[in-house]
């Protein structure tokens, strides 16, 4: 287990820079649009406006969410059984990782915004995963392992589909191909990876699990 933690955090960490790289790559660099601005750049589209794209922009958030919820399993793991001071740096992390779902003016009505609500909740909800993580030690590590390769499949794939989705209508107001930036590939493989590296962490737990029973 001490090489696959190692893997486990490798790839997150992959997964959540590409986050703030570049999904969306040109020349110019007014018109790169990284991971984190990608659910509210998607809300200007015309395609997206009148609905004939159908786009779920929240879904653009899954990165950051997962991520932190990912964190927070990983310290509560007892399997992989993380050193004091790593749990505690991963718990630390989910402060400022969590900021990624906030919308870009923040102030109480637009928080309470129909628009932003969700988002506000998910915030909160990161944020108590920090004094509550202990609760989730209670979890066994085979159900522990089996949600962290949910969350990071769903992190890596989800996206992806609503990138490609409304593609065609980026491609239609940029006049020009558009380039796939490293940001986009780091987010889908690093967490996709993550979500494999659990399946396998699953998959030996089950086995020990199976010899011993």
């Amino acid at each position: 287990m001490s090489k696959l933690r190692i893997l486990l955090l490798l790839a997150l960490v992959v997964g959540i820079a590409g986050y703030w790289g570049p999904w969306i790559a040109h020349r110019a660099v007014s018109l790169i649009i990284i991971g984190q601005d990608m659910g509210e750049f998607v809300k200007f589209l015309s395609e997206v406006r009148n609905g004939t794209v159908p786009m779920v922009r929240q879904l653009f958030y899954l990165p950051p969410f997962c991520a932190c919820l990912c964190l927070a399993l990983l310290a509560a793991n007892p399997r992989l059984s993380y050193p004091r001071l790593a749990r505690a740096f991963l718990l630390a992390a989910i402060l400022p990782i969590s900021l990624a779902l906030l919308p870009p003016v923040v102030s109480m009505p637009v928080l309470q915004s129909s628009e932003f609500r969700l988002q506000a909740a998910g915030v909160i909800c990161c944020w108590l995963l920090v004094p509550g993580w202990w609760l989730l030690r209670r979890i066994p590590a085979g159900i522990n392992l089996a949600a962290l390769s949910a969350l990071g499949l769903a992190a890596s794939l989800l996206p992806l589909w609503q990138f490609l989705t409304i593609l065609p209508a980026i491609q239609a107001i940029y006049k020009a191909p558009i380039y796939i930036g490293w940001g986009l590939v780091a987010t889908t493989a690093g967490f996709l990876l993550f979500g494999l590296f659990s399946l396998l962490g699953l998959s030996n737990h089950l086995s020990q699990r199976l010899e011993a029973g």
